[in-house]
């Protein structure tokens, strides 16, 4: 391997498997058999789609009980930012939803696996809110 590296570029190629008569092989025809294409279409979709569905299922699932904690906590973490400090909240709030979403990821269970999204939603509940609040207030005339 070593010598190789040493030898000059052009010293690598070996001519001498060069034909100059040498013509290109033709690719074999492809031969299209519609009943073969059928039989492995309804195979993979009868493995495939229950698979895929089954984790699209799960996703939502998952989503679901994310937004049982996001929706209806919104509202009270805005009008907490607003009658507190907005930066407490805040800061408590985005510390909540690192711990949750680093959390998730040593879950080992189902149960964990439904509670972790539920308090990462938990903590994200107030970060769109909060923001968009901190920004209005920061623009002259927006108060």
């Amino acid at each position: 391997m070593l010598d190789m590296l040493e030898k000059p570029y052009s010293e690598h190629i070996d001519d001498s498997k060069l034909d100059d008569d040498a013509q290109a092989v033709p690719a074999p025809a492809v031969v299209y058999d519609a009943v073969f294409a059928r039989g492995t279409m309804l195979k993979v979709d009868l493995t495939l789609l229950p698979l895929l569905t089954l984790v699209y299922m799960c996703s939502s699932l998952n989503n679901t009980f994310y937004f049982i904690s996001y929706a209806p906590f919104m509202v009270p973490f805005a009008l907490l930012g607003k009658r507190t400090r907005m930066a407490k909240v805040l800061s408590f709030c985005a510390i909540g939803w690192g711990i949750a979403a680093t959390c998730f990821a040593s879950t080992n269970s189902f149960a964990g696996s439904y509670a972790c999204p539920f308090f990462v939603g938990l903590g994200e509940a107030s970060f769109s809110p909060l923001i968009q609040v901190s920004c209005r207030s920061s623009i002259p005339g927006g108060r």
